[in-house]
């Protein structure tokens, strides 16, 4: 990994367990992910875990994250499928 690689946001969801559940599929297949909160963040307001959530990624491995998970978009207010699996 380059040094000055930058993590770039990969996609968001509706909620902490989504993004934590993506980024786990992304580590397990080699790929560094980060989950970020979005709005107030850890410790801004109650229950966090239900605000919208980043999965982030180095830049360099956006393009296996969108491979391994077959998106790189934003998924609010929608049901995120793959294969027929509802994440």
């Amino acid at each position: 990994m380059p040094a000055d690689d930058k993590t770039v946001a990969f996609a968001t969801y509706p909620n902490e367990m989504e993004a934590q559940m993506v980024a786990q599929i992304l580590r397990e297949n080699g790929v560094g992910a980060y989950v970020k909160p979005l709005g107030f963040g850890y410790g801004g307001v109650g229950m966090i875990q239900f605000i919208p959530h980043q999965v982030l990624v180095y830049e360099h491995n956006v393009a296996s994250a969108r491979e391994i998970i077959g998106h790189g978009e934003t998924y609010i207010d929608d049901e995120v499928e793959l294969d027929g699996q509802d994440l």
